[in-house]
């Protein structure tokens, strides 16, 4: 494997193996998750979800169609899978800009603040949806701190240097 391969394939499996909330995570880290998370849970989503509540709004039921329980079980685990995973990198992508952590809970926050005008579910997903798609390119694209700051080393430098 050629030393580039090599250290993309680190880069991907870094997220998975580190679930701490202190330190710094790169763009490249971040991108590759989001990219995995793409294939192996939205795409599957959209696949299975678009019919079920295309029906639901017909019928005021979201059941899944016929023979599709297990698709639904695999996304629900995905999800649980990928959670644990995404918190932890997006709090340490967060700190390499130099914001704080707490800020990953703004889209929930936001599309729980629909609550009281009566929103229901799909309303409040929607919402969460929206405002995750509206942080996804700005913390894809923001570049972070070149130096040390409050939480740690510049990844990509401090990685070099011990090699």
């Amino acid at each position: 494997m050629t030393r580039l391969h090599s250290s993309l394939w680190q880069q991907w499996l870094h997220p998975y193996t580190t679930l701490s909330l202190r330190g710094r995570s790169t763009r490249t880290q971040w991108c590759l998750y989001q990219i995995t998370t793409l294939i192996l849970f939205w795409l599957p989503l959209l696949w299975a979800g678009l019919p079920t509540v295309a029906t639901a709004a017909w019928t005021s039921r979201l059941t899944p169609r016929p023979g599709e329980e297990w698709l639904w079980q695999y996304l629900g685990a995905a999800f649980v899978l990928f959670s644990i995973v995404g918190l932890p990198l997006t709090v340490r992508r967060l700190h390499d800009m130099g914001c704080s952590g707490w800020w990953v809970l703004l889209p929930g926050g936001l599309s729980l603040l629909l609550l009281p005008f009566g929103a229901g579910l799909l309303h409040i997903l929607a919402a969460h949806t929206i405002a995750i798609a509206i942080s996804l390119p700005i913390l894809g694209h923001a570049r972070g701190d070149r130096e040390t700051n409050d939480y740690g080393p510049n990844p990509r430098f401090y990685k070099k240097q011990i090699s």
